[in-house]
């Protein structure tokens, strides 16, 4: 999402640069093998020439301190067999206190578009790109970033991803001095490898995926590792709990969903305080 600082750049561990959808969220980021919904372009573009259908899905997130809160509506496009499109639009405030007693808001809006081919029925490609725009009083600023992902299923049961991010820049907002500006930050460049497993192998018999990744983010000191678990309790319930591990943190996520009616409602918490603590919601309305 948004990257902001006060003088100086906040090390934030999970600053998630415009990633979106509360199912991603519970499985703590491991999410570079998995085909829910349009929310999946967001962490591996290449998911969505995989998707089944069309939907329309809206995304809140919001930190527990209230200083960011988010918005994204996002729409997948069939164009044939084996190659989607999808879009989304998103806009961040932001709230920085700059010690003196006194709260600034902030906006940044984003624009995205990604695109996804099926080269054979089990491997697929795909990019994806985010155009920011940041604004202030007297000042705007225009930026974009990129992303490229494979997705190869061999078989219903298990699957493996990959993802290099970080072409580009992202809007940077900076609080000095009780003033508050714009900058361009070069977008922090960033590996994820991926791997899903599901049991049973069949869709309508499938109650447990485990879903596993470590990404490394250059230019940083060490590695980060992702894991979740998901449970369909039912047809139309699953619980989910994911957990990231890096060299300077450590943090469970957790989250639960509901599917009814052609709509899927998912939502995640990150409680623990040494990561970014967030609720999110996000509803997709299949078409």
């Amino acid at each position: 999402m948004a990257h902001f600082a006060k003088s100086q750049n906040i090390n934030d561990p999970e600053r998630r640069w415009f990633s979106y959808g509360a199912r991603a969220s519970a499985f703590a980021g491991a999410y570079a093998t998995q085909v829910q919904d349009v929310s999946s372009m967001y962490w591996n573009p290449a998911a969505i020439s995989f998707l089944s259908g069309n939907s329309i899905l809206w995304d809140y997130f919001q930190q527990w301190h209230g200083k960011m809160k988010s918005e994204l509506v996002a729409v997948p496009l069939q164009l044939g067999e084996g190659n989607a499109i999808g879009f989304g639009v998103n806009a961040t405030q932001l709230q920085m206190n700059d010690g003196f007693g006194f709260v600034h808001t902030s906006a940044l809006y984003g624009f995205d578009l990604a695109t996804a081919t099926e080269l054979t029925s089990t491997f697929s490609v795909g990019i994806k790109g985010t155009v920011q725009y940041g604004r202030l009083e007297n000042e705007q600023l225009w930026t974009a970033t990129s992303a490229i992902g494979i997705l190869y299923a061999p078989s219903p049961d298990i699957s493996y991803g990959m993802v290099y991010s970080g072409f580009g820049g992202t809007v940077q907002y900076s609080l000095a001095n009780g003033d508050l500006a714009l900058s361009r930050q070069s977008s922090p460049q960033n590996l994820q490898l991926g791997l899903a497993m599901r049991f049973p192998s069949s869709k309508v018999e499938r109650t447990i995926t485990i879903s596993l990744a470590n990404d490394k983010t250059f230019g940083t000191r060490g590695i980060r590792y992702n894991g979740a678990i998901e449970w369909l309790v039912t047809q139309f319930l699953a619980l989910r709990a994911g957990y990231v591990v890096s060299p300077t943190y450590a943090g469970a996520k957790y989250g639960i969903g509901i599917h009814a009616d052609g709509i899927l409602l998912d939502y995640a918490i990150s409680p623990s305080s040494l990561t970014d603590q967030f609720h999110e919601v996000t509803m997709s309305i299949l078409l």
